[in-house]
């Protein structure tokens, strides 16, 4: 085992499916980019509570004296006073759990969405895609306000402003603002959930969740059996070309992304850029260019402000461990404001 003190922290990702280890190096250390070593990946679901998710990996890996003295936790749901809840899961938790049963020095904790939008200093330009549309320059992070959205289980939401000296993340929960159709299919889906009495946020249809109702609603539609197909089950169906629903869900899922982020991005004059994060919507991207035009156009078609909307850079992050880059660079931010 190396040595501990050649790493800044133990880096946890915990979602709702899976749990997401590494012992990490910040880029002062490491040199020209942060790096995550001794990963590990293990079902989230297998673990009853926190001190036992932790110890699995501690016991496999040396024990807490191995362990750097720093604990750097990125979670997917929010923290409501002291607990930190994961939704679609039974984990919930306080940090004074952890402190208790480990002797950590320092504990830092944040949000997938904060995260991600902390993780943006550190990035490769080859780790940040442009979403198609008008010229707009290769990403190099610098002095801005920038948006955030984050399509997975939920739907994540933050604004980055980047003062030039730091970088300040601001989370919320807008994905639960109204859903507000921008064409005739969108105004009938939504009149649709409202005869069955259902409120209809942008969560509910711009999310893996979201993407499944709109499936089942093009089938019912359609007068097709309507299968219980999961969100991955339809990207797959798409891209084999398998199911004309399923290519149907897509291409109104990603006429959804566009309009919300654009939304977004007016509501935080995010005019130096706007980040679509989510696996999902790298795996919406590679059906074809017409999926991001469709994004793209979306995003800009705002009446009044096409023009204001055509210069914001639009992009899609594709570092597969973006979250925990983040809550790395948030611990060794404050190692170095504590030195």
């Amino acid at each position: 085992m190396t040595n501990r003190q050649q790493f800044d922290a133990l880096v946890v990702e915990i979602t709702r499916g899976v749990t997401r280890f590494a012992l990490g190096i910040g880029m002062d250390s490491a040199g020209s980019k942060p790096v995550l070593g001794h990963y590990l990946k293990i079902q989230t679901s297998d673990f009853d509570d926190i001190v036992g998710l932790l110890g699995h990996y501690i016991g496999q890996h040396g024990g807490m004296e191995a362990m750097p003295p720093v604990l750097a936790l990125s979670h997917a749901g929010p923290q409501i006073g002291e607990k930190i809840i994961i939704p679609g899961s039974d984990l919930a938790f306080t940090l004074d759990e952890i402190r208790q049963a480990f002797p950590f020095t320092r504990i830092v904790n944040a949000n997938d969405c904060v995260a991600m939008g902390s993780a943006l200093p550190w990035l490769d330009p080859k780790d940040v895609v442009s979403i198609a549309g008008h010229e707009q320059p290769a990403y190099v992070h610098k002095k801005g306000r920038y948006g955030l959205t984050v399509p997975t289980y939920g739907l994540g939401v933050a604004s980055v402003i980047h003062t030039g000296k730091t970088v300040q993340v601001i989370d919320s929960e807008g994905g639960h603002a109204n859903f507000a159709p921008c064409d005739a299919w969108q105004a009938d889906f939504m009149m649709h959930r409202m005869a069955k009495g259902e409120r209809l946020s942008f969560h509910e249809v711009v999310s893996y969740p979201g993407l499944e109702g709109v499936y089942s609603y093009i089938a019912e539609k359609a007068g097709s059996k309507t299968l219980d197909l999961r969100a991955q089950e339809i990207m797959l169906y798409a891209r084999n070309e398998a199911d004309p629903h399923c290519i149907e869900a897509i291409e109104r899922f990603a006429n959804a992304l566009g309009a919300m982020a654009g939304d977004v991005a007016l509501m935080l004059g995010a005019i130096d850029g706007m980040f679509l994060v989510s696996p999902f919507v790298n795996e919406v991207m590679d059906l074809g260019d017409d999926m991001a035009d469709t994004i793209r156009r979306r995003f800009e078609d705002k009446v009044d402000f096409r023009l204001y909307m055509q210069r914001i850079p639009l992009y899609t992050i594709t570092h597969r461990r973006v979250s925990m880059i983040g809550v790395l660079r948030i611990a060794c931010e404050r190692i170095e404001l504590a030195e």
